[in-house]
């Protein structure tokens, strides 16, 4: 069985992409993506959003509606 290039290379996009996004989460709340509720990560990435627009419209999003007493003290 060979593995298919394509699909290694996608996955790999994506968990880089993954990885921005934590960035991100990392340096605005000092908590991972992991730490916050389920998001569409891959459906976000393979409609090609950005990490960073990610982050912005979606995580932001998310944190203002579970965390808002938080994230307001953030902006």
């Amino acid at each position: 069985m060979h593995a298919d290039p394509e699909k290694s290379w996608k996955d790999q996009a994506f968990q880089d992409w993954l990885g921005q996004v934590n960035g991100f989460c990392l340096a605005k709340f000092h908590i991972g993506l992991d730490d916050l509720p389920d998001l569409c990560t891959r459906d976000a990435f393979d409609s090609g959003m950005s990490a960073q627009d990610f982050f912005e419209n979606d995580v932001m999003d998310l944190a203002r509606e579970e965390f808002s007493f938080l994230v307001d003290d953030l902006d």
